[in-house]
């Protein structure tokens, strides 16, 4: 009797427990931000703890994409258990899974900018009252490099004159991701802050060491980046009667 007890308690203590696996989705070692080169092929590398060759649990993954320009989430693939990945119909022709939660990215273009999810559900292959499967997604962004555009609101070359302030406003524009925007002074040095799509050169009271060139770069990516200089002039203020002590003290 007691051990009939005691054997109806344990059965009853495990139906309690939780999942012995959290369902718990891993980001991608390369961040939820992600940055591919148009032609490329690429990876997102999802990972989770669910023992997928368990027999008391059974799971569903799914990858969805939801364009930039704002359009309804996609399908683009699912797997059931552990069975092979099913591809669906979409706006993104060159997909593929590698299990168990890769999703291959190829022959990447502008189609492929915008959110891409993975979702993992876990369920119980026997039912039992009261217990509820998981559930969890993890999202990671992708940007299709585009080389920037720098325009300045400033011509090249510049006269400032002596004593005066000045200002050129650097703007990025079109690349993907938005690009950095940085000002160079004419030895290379960074002069102020980094923008985001916009920086502003600003120089006070000018006076001969300000003249040079400086330069503006806008980089989306290491290999995705444009650049203008602008060369500033300088137009002295001259002391005059002092000029003309000099030139009489000159002609004695």
């Amino acid at each position: 009797m007691t051990n009939c007890v005691f054997g109806t308690a344990i059965l009853f203590d495990l139906s309690l427990l939780p999942f012995p696996c959290e369902g718990k989705i891993t980001s991608p070692p390369d961040g939820t931000r992600l940055t591919f080169l148009p032609g490329s092929t690429d990876k997102i590398q999802w990972t989770f703890d669910d023992d997928i060759s368990s027999l008391r649990y059974r799971n569903y993954r799914a990858w969805f994409f939801t364009s930039s320009n704002g359009s309804r989430p996609q399908r683009l693939a699912a797997i059931y258990s552990n069975g092979e990945p099913q591809i669906f119909n979409s706006s993104l022709p060159g997909v593929a899974i590698e299990k168990p939660a890769t999703l291959v990215l190829k022959n990447i273009d502008l189609k492929n900018n915008g959110t891409y999810r993975f979702e993992l559900r876990t369920f119980f292959y026997r039912y039992i009252p009261g217990r509820r499967g998981r559930f969890t997604s993890n999202d990671v962004v992708v940007f299709v490099a585009v080389t920037p555009t720098v325009t300045l609101s400033c011509s090249s070359p510049v006269t400032v004159n002596e004593g005066d302030n000045f200002t050129c406003v650097c703007r990025s524009e079109g690349g993907n991701p938005p690009a950095n925007v940085t000002w160079y002074d004419k030895d290379g040095v960074q002069i102020g802050g980094t923008g985001k799509e916009e920086q502003t050169l600003t120089l006070s009271n000018v006076d001969g060491r300000d003249s040079g060139t400086y330069k503006c770069m806008a980089q989306s990516r290491i290999n995705a980046t444009d650049e203008k200089p602008i060369e500033v002039r300088l137009n002295c203020k001259y002391d005059i009667d002092a000029l003309l002590l000099d030139i009489m003290f000159q002609a004695l």
